[in-house]
């Protein structure tokens, strides 16, 4: 008995330090720098002598970018793993998520990535890109943030084509994110997130912990009764 109350109690130790580990990502659903960054399916610059060339970098490669451009998206980061409910960082995604009737504290970021421009020949300057980008971190998609002057903005006419192809227009480029539903109570999902998963393992372990613990006491109250 002592041996199987130790066995329940190691698991629960580890069960909760795998709950924490999830916690410790924040508005994350997945590290960031697990994902591989998208790639350009398409864009067109509304400026049509424009020739910058676009590129796409992960969180798992900013060292590739410039110092600028690192501080940037660490503090886009920042604010995602720092963030418990996502509709906290922009009001706009609060309203979106309120209409879709999605819980704050369900959304979370699949993708971190930056999106820069590569001067090509001479022109008089940048129109607005319409960008179409291949993901795989698109499932349950619920809006797409730009993060622009140390704040988040949605981008509102971002949507999300055959479940893997991400169109949406804007003026400047700069750190993006996913934003996803990790509870999606829609049909056809793929089940529980990780989170979820987790904490039921959590609970269903402590509670055969407690039942273990209750046994051996009252075992042990007896056997010392037996022995008075």
């Amino acid at each position: 008995m002592k041996k199987i109350f130790a066995l329940l109690m190691t698991l629960m130790v580890i069960v909760a330090f795998a709950t924490v580990t999830f916690a410790d990502n924040g508005g994350f659903y997945e590290s960031p720098s697990a994902n591989q960054a998208p790639t350009l399916d398409s864009f067109e610059n509304e400026n049509e002598e424009c020739e910058a060339t676009l590129h796409i970098t992960s969180y798992a490669d900013r060292a590739q970018l410039s110092e600028e451009a690192q501080q940037k998206l660490a503090a886009a980061f920042d604010t995602i793993l720092n963030a418990t409910d996502l509709t906290t960082v922009n009001s706009e995604l609060a309203n979106l998520a309120k209409e879709l009737g999605v819980v704050g504290t369900d959304l979370a970021v699949s993708d971190l990535f930056d999106i820069s421009y590569h001067e090509e020949g001479d022109h008089s300057g940048h129109g607005a890109f319409t960008v179409s980008l291949n993901a795989e971190t698109l499932k349950n998609f619920v809006a797409f943030l730009h993060y622009e002057n140390g704040q988040w903005v949605l981008v509102e006419d971002a949507k999300v084509e055959d479940g893997e192809k991400l169109t949406f227009t804007v003026d400047t480029l700069s750190p993006f994110a996913v934003v996803v539903n990790t509870n999606p109570s829609v049909p056809g999902s793929d089940g529980l997130p990780v989170g979820a998963i987790i904490a039921i393992v959590a609970a269903a372990v402590a509670v055969a912990g407690g039942i273990a613990f209750l046994v051996f006491f009252l075992l042990k109250k007896k056997k010392d009764t037996a022995n008075a």
